[in-house]
């Protein structure tokens, strides 16, 4: 723990979404139908649920695209 947060080695977040397959099991949902791109809004209140819970040792941002 630090700052009485519990740690957790990575923290990712899904910040844009451009892949046209659907497979089963996605890590990035495009299985689920998510489009887009996260807004500057929406990536803050993604977080702010978690900023008194959790420290982030590493923190990713993911972005996906394919297009074959």
């Amino acid at each position: 723990m630090i700052f009485g947060l519990e740690t957790v080695p990575n923290l990712e977040i899904h910040i844009a979404h451009g892949c046209n397959l659907s497979c089963v099991s996605c890590s990035h949902y495009s299985d689920q139908n998510h489009k887009g791109v996260l807004s500057l809004e929406g990536f803050e209140q993604s977080l702010r649920h978690w900023k008194n819970k959790i420290f982030p040792e590493m923190f990713t941002l993911l972005v996906t695209r394919v297009n074959f």
